[in-house]
């Protein structure tokens, strides 16, 4: 996951989707918010373990042509999920000592000096294509790298085992990047959430007054001891029944209009059931409900 900064407007104003496939999506951030002035095109990607049945041979040289692509236009960024293992090794030709091979000027040679570190000492197949793209394409990993997360955290921990496959790869200089962190594990997933701080213009403007939206707050409803009766009563009658099977036989389309009347459903079924179970809207601090919002 990519920082930025302000409201969702904000983003949205600065940044664009490109591209999308099946397990990646390209999203230009404008140069206007970054420090380094030049537009980013961050790829959130997720490629399936190379011994799934959804793992494709050709998933690393679409994304290496791709990547070759938007180089020409500016910084590239690769996050998510890549089931790579690259332990320790490294993810840049080493010169030294070597006559043998000439010598390239990429710039990535030049600032990335430092020894990559990591909790995770495996390589895997995908992690060892994972190290030539980098090579051949002048990107370095940020895992292991950067200030908050200068040991190489662990970002995917299972009863299986644990182990580094989510990463930031990037060929943005390192003094544009201010951090990477990788999060704690959450109770729902068994890999960490990753973040990038990346460092924002001093010439970047955001609006000190935008325009206030306000959404209503959710209903807060009083539980009784006589409401688990009520209630499964409300829920077992044939017009819940009938509004069930209307909600469960429409088909909503992946759009953000579909998801939204989705909701809208399914919240009017659920105070529906509210009303026939007679559950009282609870107040709070003797302001009304139905008068309360939401600043956001």
């Amino acid at each position: 996951m990519v920082y930025s900064y302000g409201t969702k407007e904000n983003i949205e104003i600065t940044s664009h989707q490109l591209k999308k496939g099946t397990n990646y999506i390209w999203i230009k951030i404008h140069s206007n918010i970054l420090e380094n002035n030049r537009d980013v095109y961050l790829c959130a990607i997720y490629i399936p373990p190379s011994n799934s049945p959804y793992y494709a041979e050709e998933v690393f040289e679409e994304l290496q042509k791709e990547i070759s692509f938007y180089q020409s236009l500016g910084s590239v960024l690769i996050c998510g999920n890549l089931n790579a293992r690259t332990g320790r090794e490294p993810d840049f030709i080493n010169y030294e000592g070597n006559k043998h091979i000439f010598k390239c000027t990429l710039l990535y040679q030049t600032y990335i000096n430092t020894q990559r570190q990591s909790y995770d000492n495996t390589v895997n197949k995908t992690g060892k294509q994972v190290l030539q793209m980098c090579k051949g394409l002048g990107l370095y990993i940020v895992n292991g790298r950067v200030r908050g997360d200068s040991l190489g955290r662990l970002t995917q921990c299972s009863v299986l085992g644990s182990s580094v496959v989510d990463y930031a790869i990037t060929d943005i200089e390192p003094q544009y990047i201010n951090a990477f962190t990788v999060s704690p594990l959450q109770p729902f997933s068994d890999h960490s959430q990753i973040t990038l701080f990346l460092k924002k213009s001093l010439s970047a403007t955001v609006n000190p007054n935008p325009e206030p939206r306000l959404f209503p707050l959710p209903r807060r409803y009083k539980w009784t001891e006589e409401s688990t009766a009520t209630y499964t009563a409300a829920l077992e009658s044939a017009q819940t029944h009938n509004m069930l099977d209307t909600f469960l036989n429409t088909q909503y389309q992946p759009e953000r209009e579909n998801i939204n009347l989705a909701t809208r459903h399914l919240n009017t079924i659920f105070i529906h059931l509210a009303k026939e179970s007679k559950l009282k809207i609870s107040q709070t601090k003797k302001i009304q409900h139905e008068t309360k919002r939401a600043l956001v």
